[in-house]
């Protein structure tokens, strides 16, 4: 095994005191301009109390206006003496964000070859009439290194429409950093009910095929659509202990849709809570030794969200996308880029009524890819 670790130059860390009571933006642009390069990778915010306000603005201004990283911990929290459970989870959160990793996935050989994971989420945000969506995608071959962009649509609009630029702009990336381009396309989704499944077949997995097209009108990976249910009641246990990790139930699978539950994480208390899994499309794992390639891919991502030293209850890339949807709902009070033009230049976009509804949540350029 190898034994990674992270470097930090910084040995004498230079500390601001200011208050949150001024403008938050004009005290972080000028931290940002004290540095002898003027290029500061990483902010640590000691905050005094939880504000929701106060945090989203630090993130929002780093986010988008200064391509900064930041970590925020509260005040209460680094009192009191040394914390190792507390430095611990900082020091996770800040490696990753400096773009280190605590883990490698071992996937299966066969879908291994150029398989692009794609991971989506809808938000429905309580501030405003709006609801924002995200959508992340692996950007390496070991499916580590994830990118992203978030997206603004109608209040409650849970069917992500128009996505196929985003898609072309994910292809792209994915080519930009592996240099090959994806023979496989695996997308996971989150928040789907049953009476969605076939519009979101037909409307986003329809993004995706055209999002290809964009790219190289002959381009067409093969695709497979997987559904994530984390909201029933399903639990498994044996008669005097949980289930192994990695356990795959299928007895009780949907009538119609091949489905599966999937026990990936360990429960500190009670009984393991599956995550419910229904493939709703598929060009990937279609013969049955293959099926057995689909659950130990969706297992060992499971493996690979680098803020947690366990496996946690779903695929890496479904944490992000929630993750994402968070950080758009902090930027729905600034300008919104307007990606529906590029839309209306394509072919097979859609009428300028609905590609009103489509805009990308900025990002500043040097977190473009993180």
């Amino acid at each position: 095994m190898t034994q990674l670790r992270v470097l930090v130059e910084a040995t004498q860390p230079r500390i601001y005191h200011t208050s949150v009571q001024k403008p938050i933006a004009q005290t972080l642009q000028r931290i940002s301009q004290c540095t002898k390069d003027g290029q500061l990778q990483l902010l640590v915010c000691v905050l005094p109390s939880h504000n929701q306000a106060v945090y989203g603005e630090i993130k929002r201004v780093a986010w988008v206006q200064l391509g900064i990283q930041t970590q925020c911990v509260l005040m209460q929290r680094v009192q009191g003496g040394h914390r190792p459970k507390l430095l611990e989870h900082l020091a996770l959160k800040i490696n990753t964000k400096l773009g280190g990793f605590t883990a490698e996935p071992l996937l299966p050989d066969q879908p291994q070859a150029t398989t692009m994971i794609v991971s989506a989420d809808v938000c429905h945000t309580t501030e405003a009439r709006i609801s924002v969506a995200s959508i992340v995608w692996s950007i390496d071959l070991q499916a580590q290194r994830f990118a992203g962009s978030v997206v603004q649509h109608p209040e409650h609009q849970e069917i992500i429409e128009n996505m196929d630029a985003i898609i072309r702009h994910a292809l792209r990336s994915f080519y930009q950093h592996t240099r090959k381009k994806p023979l496989r396309i695996l997308y996971f989704r989150d928040g789907v009910s049953d009476s969605q499944l076939e519009h979101v077949k037909q409307v986003e997995l329809g993004a995706i095929i055209r999002g290809c097209a964009l790219v190289e009108p002959s381009f067409r990976p093969e695709i497979t659509v997987v559904i994530a249910r984390k909201r029933h009641f399903a639990r498994f246990m044996l008669p005097k202990a949980n289930c192994s990790l990695g356990t795959v139930v299928m007895q009780m699978a949907h009538p119609q849709i091949l489905s599966f539950y999937l026990i990936a994480h360990y429960a500190q208390r009670g009984v393991a809570k599956p995550v419910y899994f229904m493939v709703l499309h598929d060009e990937v794992f279609s013969s049955s030794d293959s099926l057995d390639q689909l659950y130990q891919l969706t297992y060992r991502l499971c493996f690979a969200y680098p803020i947690v030293t366990r496996a946690v209850t779903m695929p890496a890339s479904l944490y992000y996308a929630h993750r994402l949807s968070g950080k758009g709902r902090m930027q729905i009070n600034c300008p919104f880029d307007d990606l529906s033009r590029s839309l209306a230049n394509s072919t097979n976009a859609k009428p300028a009524t609905t590609q009103d509804n489509l805009h990308l949540v900025p990002v500043h350029e040097k977190l473009a890819d993180t």
